[in-house]
């Protein structure tokens, strides 16, 4: 089965890639942001989850985020 976040089809806006991970709107929901690890894993390494959490808060600094319940074994942020 392959993994729609690793796919990475650009359907939406993009705002950053890099290294480590992507900033979009999400697909589902187009006016809130997506945060995806690039690599397909559960969780991030301790220094890609620093890198996640300050980009999170320099994209959306006044917004919460959730880790969604669709996806499990591909980490990505939701913005709320």
């Amino acid at each position: 089965m392959i993994c729609e976040l690793c796919e990475r089809e650009r359907i939406t806006r993009w705002f950053s890639e890099d290294e480590v991970c992507w900033i979009a709107y999400c697909r589902h929901h187009p006016h809130q942001l997506i945060i995806v690890l690039k690599e397909h894993a559960p969780l991030p390494t301790p220094v890609e989850y620093q890198h996640i959490w300050e980009l999170s808060k320099r994209f959306r600094p006044n917004s919460g985020w959730r880790l969604p319940k669709s996806i499990l074994d591909h980490f990505h942020l939701h913005e709320t």
